[in-house]
């Protein structure tokens, strides 16, 4: 018997085709041409050989009782499935690239919110670092205000501060002359 993997190799233009008669299987299969007696004799075979392999997976389904269960489910989906009266069944849309770009788009459009909503949250975490970044650098600034009038400020404060020692070694020495 014939693997049915070797039918899904078939071109799917020919596959549709080919069943209809041995003219059309001879005209999809340009190789047989030439030899139409051998494209009837495979023609034959395929078609035997399709036939023994779903009568096989017919009784196959018969014997395991799947059949029967699979038939009773599909009677309950389509008792399931009874539109009322004045309503309308979903329909995909004729253009199915156009249908599948618009079910695309509703993911992009929702992407894109989120995207936005994470780039907001980080502006505004960037806006209160700046923040604190600014308010840190004008700390800095003070501080090195204050530093640099004390390092210009030192000088001349040494220079006192001597000048008092000085004057209070000279009061010292004075006192213990006395």
């Amino acid at each position: 018997m014939v693997d049915f993997d070797f039918y899904c190799l078939i071109n799917v233009k020919a596959f549709k085709n080919w069943g209809k008669s041995e003219d059309t299987f001879i005209e999809n299969f340009s190789i047989f041409k030439e030899k139409a007696f051998i494209a009837r004799k495979l023609h034959k075979a395929l078609i035997t050989d399709l036939h023994k392999s779903m009568d096989a997976v017919l009784e196959e389904m018969l014997e395991d009782g799947s059949l029967v269960e699979a038939l009773a489910m599909a009677s309950r989906l389509s008792e399931k499935a009874i539109i009322p009266a004045g309503e309308s069944a979903w329909r995909p849309p004729g253009n199915i690239e156009q249908h599948l770009r618009s079910l695309d788009a509703e993911i992009i459009q929702e992407q894109n919110q989120k995207l936005e909503e994470l780039v907001n949250k980080l502006e505004a975490e960037n806006e209160v670092l700046i923040h604190q970044i600014t308010e840190s650098r004008n700390k800095v600034l003070i501080i090195d205000k204050r530093m640099n009038n004390i390092l210009t400020a030192a000088p001349d404060d040494i220079r006192r501060m001597q000048k008092a020692i000085d004057q209070m070694e000279d009061y010292i020495n004075k006192l213990k002359n006395e």
